[in-house]
Formats: C-alpha cells, sequence, structure tokens
C-alpha cells in the first residue's frame, strides 16, 4: 500500500470490477431488467456514492432513495441532492415525520425486531420506511453500502493488532454480517419482498482487502 501510485490504482480497479461483477450475478444488466432501472439507498456518503457510479458507468439508471427527518437540516440529504443533480439521477425523498415519538420508535424496534443498540435502531427504523418505498417504486432489490470496515471500537482495535484475521473472518463469511445489517436483510424480504444487495459484504469482495492486508491507516486513503 506505501510503495507508489500503481498500487492504490490496482486496488481501486480491483474494488470497482468486483462491485460490477457483483451487479452482473444480480442480473442489472440481464434482459428481464428492460429499462435497466436500478434502485439505490443514497445516504450521501462515500460507498452508497461509488455504488452508484459504478452502476451508471454500467450503463443503468440509478434510482436513488434518501431519507430525512422532517423539521431537522440534514447534510447527507444535500450531499444526495447534489450528486442526483450532477449525474442525472432520479431522486425519491422518504420523509420522517417530526410528529414520531423516537420513545414509542425505539420500543417498537426493540420488540418488533430485537434491537439491542441505539445503532441499530438508528437504522432499522429509517431503512424499513426506504423498503416501503422501494416495493412502492417496484423494485424488488435496492443497492445498499454496508461494509466489512470497522464500526466500532472493538473492530478498531482488532484490525489494529490483527488485520489478516480481522479480515479472515470475513472471507470465511464468520460473523461477517453486523446486527443491523443482517436484521435488515431479513426484514427487508419478509416485510417487503425486498432484498439488499450490498457487494462490500461479499466475501471476494473482502479477499482483496485480505489478500492486501489492508490497515486502518489504508483505508483512510482516498483511493
Amino acid at each position: 500500500m506505501r510503495t507508489g501510485r500503481s498500487v492504490s490504482v490496482n486496488l481501486q480497479e480491483e474494488i470497482k470490477n468486483e462491485i460490477r461483477n457483483q451487479f452482473v450475478k444480480m442480473g442489472f444488466l440481464s434482459d428481464t431488467n428492460k429499462d435497466k432501472s436500478v434502485c439505490l439507498a443514497l445516504s450521501g456518503g462515500v460507498d452508497s456514492t461509488l455504488l452508484g457510479l459504478v452502476l451508471h458507468h454500467m450503463g443503468l439508471k440509478v434510482n436513488a432513495i434518501t431519507y430525512y427527518r422532517e423539521g431537522y437540516e440534514s447534510k447527507d440529504l444535500d450531499q444526495s441532492k447534489t450528486t442526483c443533480q450532477i449525474m442525472g439521477w432520479k431522486l425519491h425523498l422518504v420523509k420522517l415525520p417530526k410528529k414520531d415519538d423516537p420513545i414509542e420508535i425505539f420500543f417498537e424496534m426493540i420488540r418488533k425486531y430485537g434491537c439491542e443498540r441505539k445503532t441499530e435502531v438508528e437504522i432499522l427504523y429509517p431503512m424499513t420506511r426506504v423498503f416501503k418505498k422501494a416495493k412502492n417504486l417496484k423494485f424488488n432489490k435496492i443497492v445498499v453500502g454496508h461494509n466489512s470496515t470497522p464500526d466500532s471500537r472493538k473492530n478498531s482495535v482488532e484490525i489494529k493488532n490483527d488485520s489478516q484475521r480481522y479480515w479472515k473472518k470475513f472471507v470465511e463469511q464468520k460473523s461477517n454480517l453486523s446486527f443491523a445489517s443482517s436484521r435488515m436483510y431479513a426484514v427487508g424480504m419478509r416485510e417487503f419482498g425486498v432484498r439488499n444487495v450490498a457487494p462490500m459484504l461479499g466475501k471476494t469482495f473482502n479477499e482483496i482487502f485480505l489478500r492486501r492486508n489492508l490497515k486502518i491507516e489504508d483505508l483512510n486513503k482516498p483511493y
């Protein structure tokens, strides 16, 4: 990773090619997808934007869904709007009503889905609304930017101490999904008939990182 520009370019190409391969496997380029439309959960962040760019350069029509909380400013929403305007993507907004009581939402998520952490509620609550929107738009798949990079202090310490062990866990598909990611997949399919497509959680994708033994500092570089 520190031997020069050519290595980072090769890594970039590997990442893009594997994401593209996953989209092909999902049938996005098949004859059954006649109008070449694809649904993307766009947060405005790097991961979901990257997925959208790969879809775009495959010649697919990106239909982005972004959620926001009514009455609150959102930099993510602003970035999603800007990205869609620049790229010519169709943007669909999901409003989380201001009148929704956070306490009631927390208890609903705990009772209904077994959420144990605040972050799990924060992901599942809006995504159930996003799934509903995707279904209303006649999509049975939605692309999400979930990935296997460290999302907690525990995981950050683990990859710092033994990055090979960290990536091997994902390649071997052992505990490779966070609670929220795995629950999202189950909820999307069971309640809405919408499948989560997450290329960055795939075994082959994480083999790229294992082979290169990527450290935290490598992941934070703008490849």
